[in-house]
């Protein structure tokens, strides 16, 4: 089944060189996940709530989803996540040693 965006255009998360970046209206970075920061990001599956105590920033229906677990925050260290291009997200956390 096709992803169904809902809120992609309100919020979102953004790859950088830095690491990921989780914007307002495609513009405003709200919050910068550095990589060095990023602990394990794991694909979960579309059914899945992935973790009861995690922030929940996904925004497509029917969406390949990630869990992203950090070493530190003051918010949450995890995180789930629904990328615009999955595969893309896959190949850069792969690079990055992240999976």
């Amino acid at each position: 089944m096709k992803p169904i965006s809902l809120f992609s255009w309100l919020y979102d998360v953004i790859l950088d060189a830095r690491g990921i970046r989780f914007v307002l209206l495609r513009v405003w970075t709200i919050h910068l996940l550095k990589i060095e920061n990023i602990e394990s990001i794991t694909e979960i599956n579309q059914a899945s709530f992935g973790s009861l105590n995690a922030y929940n920033f996904k925004n497509r229906l029917f969406a390949r989803s990630y869990l992203i677990k950090t070493k530190r925050g003051w918010f949450a260290r995890k995180i789930l996540i629904t990328p615009k291009d999955p595969d893309e997200f896959l190949v850069w956390s792969r690079g990055k040693g992240l999976v």
